[in-house]
């Protein structure tokens, strides 16, 4: 999709999420943020465990398969997450995601395969409390792999 519609300032490349009301909103967002709504809301919803939880406050996030990063920033922009850590099989979406957002302490990029996350340096054993994976885990080839995380 990025290389249909080329865009520096992306940062979700996934298919949103919309509830059936009348206006589709699912919480409120900055005016800066509404551009991306409806991909915000998919990180929302599975986050929150579709709205079982009203924050992430103190939390330790993984985001195997990150891309654009911004997921992540929404995590801890507006569900309080301590720390969000996301991995990318992309060098290029990786570098990107650390220069795009170098000023966000909270936010951590590293190179990595989602099914060996606990072989990172970034997330031993304990150290990561959600690990969350939005439109992407399905295609991984051993995804029970994702389910049995030594990180968590």
């Amino acid at each position: 999709m990025l290389m249909l519609y080329p865009s520096g300032v992306w940062q979700h490349v996934n298919y949103g999420y919309a509830p059936l009301t009348e206006d589709g909103r699912l919480m409120p967002l900055a005016p800066q943020d509404e551009t991306e709504r409806f991909s915000l809301q998919l990180y929302h919803w599975t986050a929150t465990a579709m709205g079982m939880f009203t924050n992430l406050d103190g939390k330790t996030i993984a985001e195997p398969s990150s891309g654009r990063g911004g997921g992540l920033l929404y995590l801890v922009k507006y569900l309080k997450a301590a720390k969000a850590i996301g991995i990318d099989i992309s060098t290029a979406q990786i570098q990107w995601c650390k220069e795009y957002f170098k000023n966000e302490p909270k936010l951590e990029f590293v190179y990595g395969d989602a099914e060996k996350l606990s072989q990172l340096e970034a997330c031993p054993p304990g150290s990561v409390d959600i690990v969350i994976s939005v439109d992407s885990a399905h295609l991984y080839p051993n995804f029970k792999v994702l389910l049995l995380l030594k990180c968590l």
